[in-house]
């Protein structure tokens, strides 16, 4: 039997075109097979699961509820016998069939002819638990958009909504006598925990055949645990207004009420059948998208635009409209549209359309936008800079010039006693700085590597380093600026005597940070507040090498490729000397053989020496995690850190592997930096 699956539920939602594609992963190229262990694994997300199972058990590995099998008919089979043994029962991750639907319920509660299942989510929670609250957040009246007006399912937990609203439905077909209710469990952002080290209780491993295996630490019991920091979400009002409304979704039949989609997506799926789906924006996030096709496995992404647009393989060399720059409105309402005027190339597009005048410094978003179609339709792959905007920028700058960097973290289950979920953790910075003379120096870092709470530590150290000076602090992008504020309320929440230099704290949070809408009452942007270089990215310069991306990841390469200046001084190895003394590399060539115009891909391997237990399932899936070249990566290896199982030999690869990573997003910044200045003169 070729069962729908919620899975495969979500996916069919998606995209029915996606059933094709699914579960063919020796044909098809699927860059989401394994994201999801990742993505867990960084947010702490993985242990959610295991531990809302304390919600229903007081000892749920000693009484055995869960069902390990994966294979379809054993754990039928399984489930049954659980069942069978008694009126009541309590099951984790028992199996149900009907028809051609197969589920796997997170938590299943049987009480005489009550049935409660729960879906478990490492997504927060931080509204009020009763139905109308629920429902009020759950099902909303946009004001705008092609539903204005009517009521909704929320766009934000569309796909949680109807993943248990399609196991409700099929509890209830296996059991037509009873009641079933359903609920979401979320990671309660209203609760603190009341023990330390949650994170490090349950471990989860892989297991050669890519099955999993939980790890528990001692003899872990619901009254060890403390405050559960999660919620149970009543959601059948939600799901009894799934079931009343049709579905939105490209498929060729009549009726579309919830009932026809599913059986409609499980006979598309149980045929095989390839039912081709609308090219639309969604398509450009595809995962089925084998970017170096026509090499190794299949691309379904190029599969669907041949067909439906009769497309080459030369044309997926072509710039397309999801490469637009999308500015603070956001790309995706743009790419739509071009879409809809059958626009698929950014070649097609009109310049002067997005074209706008503006009375500020620098480009707009749209001058921009006007900028990058222009140059793709001239095949101009020179770069824009507007030197004279940067003549007037510097001259308005103090000197020297201060480039800041942090990392964080925000994970499902805190690290730390009296800390809600997703309570934002600072657990390290870096901070070069630019001299008038044109020197540079690393100049200090810091980097948490124990279980303490670091926030306020890290402040203090970022305080004295910067606190008094009447020059310039850069940042790139929101995040710091944001993470400042985070801990500023997380300050103004802490008893003095815990924090006995908090005003002088939140004195020099309101002297270098621009204040959020929640705390813009507490105190006014002053005059020494971060400046942002991402801002000046996009006012002054444009780079065809970054493919509409601004990321520093991707400005940094752009900038290596246009700036004479960068290639020339950094092809030596100058960086960690006397003469550009570093914390963390000595003698270092930025651009290499190996590196190219990507500093990031000169980065020492961290793992390489160690068989962490993420690395088989990991490279089994092809992702590298030889160096910690992104934020996703630095959050990870920060959560190895929290575990006091880990060797001292892997603590001290991971902190070295940080402390240079995060070293080279402030020395990014000066490059920058350096080339705008170069250029301004």
């Amino acid at each position: 039997m070729r069962y729908l699956t919620k899975s495969r539920f979500k996916l069919g939602l998606e995209c029915p075109t996606k059933l094709f594609y699914t579960k063919k992963k020796k044909i098809y190229a699927d860059s989401k097979i394994g994201d999801t262990f990742l993505e867990a694994l960084a947010e702490g997300g993985y242990q959610v699961g295991e531990l809302a199972k304390y919600l229903v058990s007081d000892d749920p590995y000693k009484e055995d509820i869960t069902v390990e099998s994966l294979d379809y008919s054993e754990s039928l089979t399984q489930t049954q016998q659980k069942i069978n043994a008694g009126p009541n029962c309590v099951i984790a991750e028992p199996a149900f069939a009907y028809k051609s639907l197969f589920i796997r319920v997170d938590l299943f509660e049987k009480i005489g002819n009550t049935i409660n299942i729960y879906e478990v989510k490492s997504k927060s929670w931080g509204h009020g638990y009763n139905r109308d609250q629920v429902n009020d957040v759950m099902i909303i009246t946009p004001k705008r958009g092609k539903d204005k007006g009517k009521k909704t399912v929320n766009g934000h937990w569309y796909y949680y909504l109807y993943d248990l609203a399609f196991q409700k439905y099929v509890v209830e077909k296996s059991f037509p006598n009873c009641k079933v209710n359903a609920y979401l469990v979320l990671a309660d952002k209203n609760k603190k925990t009341t023990v330390s080290g949650l994170n490090e209780l349950f471990r989860i491993n892989r297991k050669p055949d890519g099955t999993k295996e939980i790890k528990i630490k001692g003899n872990v019991t619901k009254d060890k645990l403390g405050n559960i920091p999660l919620c149970k979400l009543p959601m059948n009002d939600v799901c009894d207004f799934i079931y009343r409304a049709n579905i939105d979704i490209d498929l060729e039949i009549n009726n579309k009420s919830f009932e026809s989609v599913i059986f409609e997506l499980a006979r598309i799926y149980e045929n095989d059948e390839r039912h081709w789906t609308t090219i639309n924006k969604g398509c450009f996030d595809c995962q089925y998208n084998e970017k170096d096709f026509p090499n190794g496995l299949k691309s379904g992404f190029h599969e669907c635009f041949k067909h439906q647009l009769n497309f080459t393989n030369n044309d997926f060399n072509k710039s397309m409209v999801n490469e637009l720059w999308g500015g603070k409105s956001g790309a995706k309402s743009l790419v739509q549209e071009a879409i809809d005027e059958k626009m698929f190339f950014i070649k097609d597009l009109d310049s002067s359309y997005y074209a706008k005048e503006h009375n500020k410094a620098g480009l707009s978003p749209g001058n921009r936008r006007a900028i990058q179609i222009q140059k793709i339709k001239e095949k101009d792959d020179s770069f824009y800079i507007d030197k004279e905007g940067l003549q007037e920028l510097f001259d308005s700058l103090e000197q020297p010039f201060h480039f800041i960097d942090f990392e964080t973290s925000a994970v499902a289950i805190p690290f730390h006693k009296n800390r809600t979920p997703y309570e934002g953790i600072a657990f390290q910075y870096s901070y070069h700085i630019l001299n008038k003379d044109g020197s540079i120096e690393h100049k200090n870092q810091f980097l948490s590597a124990d279980n303490s709470f670091p926030n306020y530590q890290f402040l203090e150290s970022l305080m004295n380093d910067l606190d008094g000076k009447e020059d310039t602090i850069f940042r790139y992008h929101n995040h710091e600026n944001s993470f400042l504020n985070t801990i500023y309320q997380q300050l103004l929440e802490e008893k003095d005597i815990l924090v006995p230099n908090k005003e002088k704290l939140l004195a020099f949070v309101e002297r270098i940070a621009k204040p959020n809408s929640n705390l813009s009452a507490m105190w006014k942007k002053g005059n020494y507040c971060m400046v942002d270089l991402y801002e000046l990215v996009l006012s002054y310069y444009y780079p065809p090498n970054a493919k509409g991306s601004n990321s520093i990841k991707a400005i940094l390469p752009a900038i290596i490729n246009d700036s004479e200046l960068i290639r020339n001084k950094y092809s030596k190895a100058i960086y960690g000397t006397l003469e550009m003394p570093s914390l963390n590399f000595d003698n270092h060539t930025w651009i290499n053989d190996k590196s190219g115009n990507n500093p990031y891909k000169s980065l020492d391997p961290v793992f390489e020496k160690f068989s962490l237990e993420l690395d088989e399932e990991l490279i089994s899936k092809g992702i590298n995690i030889d160096s910690i070249s992104d934020g996703g990566a630095a959050m990870m290896a920060y959560a190895f850190l929290q575990f006091s199982d880990i060797s001292p030999q892997e603590k001290q690869s991971i902190e070295k592997g940080l402390l240079k990573y995060c070293e080279l997003d402030t020395m990014a910044m000066v490059m920058i930096m350096e080339a705008f200045m170069d250029w301004a003169q």
